[in-house]
């Protein structure tokens, strides 16, 4: 569609190439169709000069019986309506008023008594603007004119967009002929995520690195990218499976050791995901992982496990900046996403070169909304959908990327003593346990929380050549101990120490037991070779007692039963999460989608392909008109030879480029161009295309222009040709100023429709042929078509414009590439 928009409206233009040299002269009589009376419909009337124009003003009747003024681009009801017109001429100079549909259906208004006409005007449905032209015919048989253009259609309001403006329908060998760029992509997003961890310095990660530093491998390896359609996640649309290679992590530093480490590992990545935004308010491109995140490392590592289920954890949404493209800067990416050449007069036309001589230079955004579309996913095939919006750069709203939240700054030997703490409580508890009635006190601490009632000493880790378990050597001191007893272990004698510190030196085995829904450390004695109380024990002078107790503790540290604590605890505890929700959105500043609501066009698209097409892009109508009513700017004008010239070259044959300075002829819209697709077929409607020859910036004659087109693209000989065919009755030329007063006879003539029917042979073709060819091969390599003989079928329905492509290879990252910021 981009190529139909690129060449409709200069379409106009080249219709009155013959136009440019008139220097106010009257065309050859064979060109006209001259009526009988100036009164009949269709009739030549000769137009007033620019000074004896009268002022002409138009209003309908609504229907509270108010009368309403009506503009350029208003929109008026189908149906019988009242219209009123004002003149500003002198009221004995006029004649008869007219108001008629610029061709051959045509009404008289007749006078109120009160300086107004009236009259009733059907107007029409079955086209999206209703012309009205209203002719005061003077006495002198010349008339004032005036072309108002209305809209017969509600268009996309000021404060919305077509949410399912566009549809694409895309094959599964074309995604996965997408693989090596996102992976490419993701490498390069990754990265941003590594070296922002590795920057804030989280006091949990010593290390955290991937790849082998050798540019001519892969670092992101892309092993499954297939669209899904899944009851277990219903709003998936894709499932995705990556591998980031050569991770080398090293975590947890415990007493300068790390209790976690693991080299040149890759770190597999399994998860199905939805395409969407957060807030209709403001879009982003948002990937939602739906829960189904699954990360594992390909070789084992003491808490390897744990690891990946946190990185599972986190991988719950993907928030990326909003599409944006900056259309100022568009030129570039217009020369690679185009073909490179059309042909027009059977010449080769370099479309790099035609955008140079255009200097497209459009000060707006042109925002984007995707989203997928589960319901019309199947295994086969992925649907999305994607709304589209035009701001200007003066209205465009700035945001800050916030980056990932910043990590908790942790003290992993806090942790470790943690748990060597609830070590010795769980061997008090069993202390006490055991020895009910004979042990009355056994308890540590001062009661003090300013101060450490347990600490360790020294710290050994060790590896056991298992990857799942580690030994530590620790010697830890349990502050203040309180120990009464009586009788205990054969003493008669009481048993008594108070604020005693106990130092134990053991070995602890540290296993990393993994199951599907929950991680466990369990930590087991496997032996203590120190039990020791820093004081002797009251009324123990030969030491005897302290002997006992201590060999007693070793003797039920030993034979104690595992302890397990659960991993995902220790994580919390550790604040070792990281939201990597905004990880990819790390620019300092980024335009924000506008304030804008959503609507859906009704009827929807029609995503369906048959082979052998693997791509089709749905357009809807409603987005395509906003479209180029956002970017066509229809107050300026174009100086109507440079505007042909940018188009066909200067050396195009027959244009005679020739012309004194002070002479110029400027074409404007009075409104945007429309595409009308309601029906089957691609109509292009141009009503209202001004044309207007200057002297020395003086006026001399205006001609307003009624373009109704029908297009058809056809693809033969590895072209795609578009045919272009002027609707009967609907093409019309009429002269509405005229200062020489000879051009008369041009008025209401044949000339544009016999123009549009011979354009094809006029540019040096053949009658009835394409009015601009695209050669297909000149696509490559971002689009490669199968071989065949209708590689590329454009149709249109429904108020949708379907594009189907039979492509073997497409470059899609290109276009994911330019709208993520």
């Amino acid at each position: 569609m981009n190529a139909l928009r690129r060449w409709a409206l200069p379409l106009a233009v080249i219709v009155f190439l013959c136009l440019t040299s008139c220097s106010g002269g009257s065309s050859s009589d064979d060109t006209v169709a001259v009526a009988e009376s100036i009164y009949d419909p269709g009739a030549a009337v000769g137009a007033s000069g620019f000074n004896e124009a009268g002022g002409i003003r138009l209003s309908v009747l609504n229907n509270n019986g108010e009368s309403v003024s009506i503009h350029d681009g208003d929109f008026i009801e189908p149906g019988l309506n009242t219209l009123s017109i004002e003149v500003g001429s002198d009221p004995s100079t006029i004649d008869r008023v007219f108001v008629s549909d610029g061709g051959g259906y045509q009404v008289e208004a007749l006078p109120r008594g009160d300086g107004r006409y009236e009259c009733t005007f059907n107007v029409g449905s079955d086209t999206l603007y209703q012309t009205l032209l209203v002719q005061v015919i003077h006495r002198s048989t010349r008339a004032s004119k005036e072309k108002i253009v209305l809209r017969t259609y509600h268009p996309t309001p000021d404060d919305g967009y077509v949410k399912n403006g566009v549809g694409l329908l895309v094959a599964r060998e074309i995604l996965e002929d997408q693989e090596d760029e996102i992976a490419d992509f993701l490498d390069t997003r990754i990265k941003d995520v590594f070296a922002y961890i590795a920057e804030e310095r989280p006091s949990l990660i010593t290390s955290l690195r991937y790849g082998d530093s050798d540019p001519s491998t892969k670092d992101i390896v892309i092993t499954s990218l297939e669209p899904v359609s899944s009851g277990a996640y219903p709003g998936a649309v894709l499932h995705v499976s990556f591998t980031v290679r050569n991770v080398s992590l090293i975590a947890l530093p415990l007493y300068g050791q790390n209790l976690v480490a693991t080299q040149a590992n890759d770190l597999n990545v399994d998860t199905w995901l939805s395409i969407g935004n957060t807030s209709q308010a403001s879009p982003h491109l948002v990937l939602d992982f739906l829960g189904s995140a699954h990360a594992a490392f390909s070789r084992p590592f003491f808490l390897g496990d744990a690891v990946g289920n946190m990185i599972a954890s986190e991988i719950t949404q993907l928030k990326l900046h909003p599409m944006a493209l900056d259309l100022a800067g568009s030129k570039d990416f217009l020369r690679d996403t185009l073909p490179e050449r059309l042909t027009i007069n059977g010449t080769a036309v370099s479309v790099g070169a035609l955008l140079d001589r255009l200097q497209l230079d459009f000060g707006k955004y042109l925002f984007a909304d995707p989203y997928g579309i589960p319901d019309e996913t199947t295994p086969g095939m992925l649907a999305m959908g994607l709304g589209l919006f035009v701001e200007e750069y003066d209205d465009i709203i700035w945001e800050s990327g916030s980056g990932p939240a910043p990590p908790a700054q942790s003290d992993m030997g806090k942790v470790f003593n943690a748990l060597c703490e609830s070590t010795v409580n769980s061997v008090f508890d069993a202390m006490r346990r055991k020895y009910q009635g004979y042990l009355t006190e056994l308890s540590y601490g001062d009661g003090d929380p300013g101060t450490a009632d347990f600490m360790i000493n020294s710290l050994a880790l060790s590896d056991s050549g298992t990857a799942g378990v580690k030994y530590a050597q620790v010697s830890f001191t349990v502050k203040s101990v309180d120990l009464r007893a009586v009788n205990l272990l054969g003493f008669v004698d009481a048993i008594s120490t108070s604020d005693n510190d106990l130092t134990i030196d053991a070995r602890f085995s540290i296993e990393d037991q993994g199951t599907d829904s929950q991680n466990r450390i369990v930590l087991d004695t496997q032996s203590v070779s120190e039990v020791k109380f820093g004081r002797s024990f009251d009324l123990d002078v030969l030491k005897l007692k302290k002997a006992a107790v201590e060999g007693m503790i070793k003797k039920d540290m030993v034979d104690m039963a595992p302890v397990s604590y659960y991993t995902n605890g220790i994580i919390e505890d550790l604040g070792m999460n990281l939201d990597i929700s905004n990880a990819f959105s790390l620019e300092d500043r980024y335009p924000a989608f506008p304030a804008v609501a959503p609507y859906f066009q009704s009827p929807g698209w029609n995503l369906e392909l048959a082979d052998p097409y693997t791509v089709r892009i749905a357009v809807s109508q409603g987005n395509l008109n906003r479209l180029l009513r956002d970017l066509l700017d229809q107050e300026s004008g174009w100086d109507a030879r440079e505007l042909i010239t940018a188009i066909l070259g200067r050396d195009f044959p027959g244009f005679d480029s020739a012309r004194s300075e002070d002479e110029e002829t400027v074409i404007f819209l009075s409104v945007p161009p429309l595409v009308d697709m309601r029906t089957t077929g691609i109509r292009l409607l141009i009503p209202d295309v001004i044309l207007q020859y200057r002297i020395s910036g003086i006026p001399q004659w205006e001609a307003s222009i009624d373009l109704d087109l029908d297009i058809n693209p056809v693809v033969r000989n590895s072209k795609l040709n578009f045919f272009v065919t002027p609707v009967e009755g609907r093409n019309h030329f009429h002269i509405m100023r005229d200062n020489r007063g000879n051009l008369g006879l041009l008025d209401h003539s044949s000339l544009v429709y016999d123009v549009m029917k011979g354009l094809p042979k006029m540019l040096g073709g053949t009658d009835g042929g394409p009015l601009l060819s695209l050669d297909l091969d000149s696509w490559q390599p971002t689009v490669v078509l199968k071989p065949g003989e209708d590689p590329v079928r454009i149709s249109a329905a429904g108020g949708y414009l379907s594009i189907d492509l039979a492509a073997s290879s497409l470059d899609l990252a290109k276009y994911i590439d330019f709208g993520v910021n």
